[in-house]
């Protein structure tokens, strides 16, 4: 089984999300270097979990509109 990300970390995230839309991708190593101008976290543990999570959330919804697209062409 895969660890679960606590409340804290998806909170912070989907709000970060929400401020910054477009700036984030499914890059994880971009959006690390982009939460550490946007926030202001202490813990280098904290910062890789919300990056982590954010990519996890881009890529899938990347996945579903892909999906979407081929499905609309068939």
């Amino acid at each position: 089984m895969g660890r679960v990300y606590t409340i804290k970390i998806k909170r912070i995230s989907k709000q970060v999300l929400a401020d910054f839309p477009d700036a984030f991708s499914d890059d994880y190593e971009k959006n690390k270097e982009l939460l550490k101008g946007i926030l202001e976290v202490r813990s280098k543990k904290m910062l890789n979990q919300i990056a982590g999570y954010i990519t996890k959330l881009k890529s899938s919804k990347s996945e579903i509109e892909t999906a979407d697209e081929a499905a609309e062409k068939e």
